[in-house]
């Protein structure tokens, strides 16, 4: 008997873990193909996207972080029976990001002037800036799909998407 709930779980949680793995895996090869191909454009090229990366992901994991909430809620709602709670949590989440996302654009657009008050060197500067202003507009996606990405976790509803997408990534 406990074998059998045992294999059970373990599937289960292979189910929601192997597509989750497989976003963060992901993530970290488009990261690692960034840096190969700004590596043969130059030494400055690779240190201010590193920098204009780095400082990106920092904002934009604080107010993930803070999005992150809606998750355990769901949980919460899901394991409690309120399932006409979830969707409403859902949209609240939808316009948390919103309103987190706006000042954080603010802030990325504005993201040279702190390089500069860093003392950081003026060609890196240079080269950083227009990272951040293509890069402001994912703001609210990222945000919005790092709040679904919860709420689908949430409901054990975890899946690949879609295989092109992983194709993508490779190119």
């Amino acid at each position: 008997m406990v074998k059998s709930t045992l294999g059970v779980e373990s599937r289960e949680f292979l189910k929601l873990a192997v597509p989750l793995a497989s976003a963060q895996v992901a993530q970290a090869d488009v990261g690692f193909v960034d840096t190969l191909v700004m590596g043969h454009l130059g030494a400055e090229s690779l240190a201010a996207g590193g920098l204009a990366s780095t400082t990106f992901q920092l904002l934009l994991n604080i107010a993930s972080g803070i999005v992150m909430a809606v998750s355990p809620l769901v949980v919460e709602a899901y394991g409690a029976g309120r399932k006409s709670q979830i969707a409403q949590i859902a949209h609240q989440g939808l316009w948390l990001s919103l309103f987190l996302g706006i000042p954080l654009i603010v802030a990325i657009a504005h993201l040279d002037a702190m390089l500069r008050l860093l003392q950081q060197p003026t060609e890196v500067i240079s080269l950083a800036k227009p990272y951040f202003h293509f890069i402001l507009w994912g703001t609210f996606p990222a945000l919005g799909f790092t709040m679904l990405r919860g709420y689908v976790s949430a409901l054990s509803q975890a899946h690949v998407v879609d295989r092109r997408c992983h194709a993508w990534d490779a190119v």
